[in-house]
């Protein structure tokens, strides 16, 4: 009797842990859906705002070093064209301010660059979040259970692709991202 009854203990157990999952599925369904993070990025009214700007900043900066190369290059060809003119010692010392020069041409260059990059980064990233909470507006009202990038998907439905819905929510909630400049001169060189 003690084997039967533990039989039948074990087959209600059993019973109850197949159904458990069943049970879980009927009160909370799983729903998830996917976005294509680099399309927002692409189609977004700001991320184009934001590709628009940063292309801008670099013509400028682009302007201003060929500027400043031409210069440094009159400076060099006037050197040469003084040198028999000049004594040995006043020669080297104008081509040790001409070095200087270059070497401050350069540290500029790389100072454009990073600044470029910081802008770039983090205006993209300002851009991420805004469509992070926007996905998140989405999946709350639409009730899923979770969210996934694109790349993080090998085979889905294409109905559960909802990039479409992402990408026109950010065009009529976030038309801009401010780029502040100031912050992205003064970020902290990385060593």
């Amino acid at each position: 009797m003690n084997k039967f009854k533990a039989t039948i203990i074990a087959g209600v157990a059993a019973a109850s842990l197949a159904a458990s999952p069943a049970v879980h599925a009927e009160t909370h369904p799983l729903n998830f859906a996917i976005v294509d993070m680099n399309k927002v990025m692409r189609e977004a009214t700001a991320g184009d705002q934001i590709r628009t700007e940063l292309t801008a900043k670099s013509k400028q900066f682009h302007t201003e070093l060929e500027n400043q190369d031409k210069t440094l290059s009159a400076q060099k060809e006037a050197l040469a064209k003084s040198r028999e003119s000049m004594t040995e010692d006043a020669f080297e010392k104008k081509v040790k301010e001409l070095q200087g020069k270059y070497g401050e041409a350069e540290r500029l260059l790389q100072e454009r660059r990073r600044t470029l990059d910081v802008a770039s980064n983090t205006s993209r990233n300002k851009l991420l979040t805004e469509a992070t909470k926007l996905i998140a507006d989405i999946a709350k009202e639409k009730g899923y259970s979770a969210v996934f990038t694109q790349e993080a998907v090998l085979l889905a439905e294409p109905e559960l692709d909802i990039t479409d819905e992402v990408v026109k929510r950010m065009n009529t909630s976030v038309k801009k991202i401010a780029i502040d400049w100031n912050a992205a001169n003064k970020a902290p060189v990385k060593q």
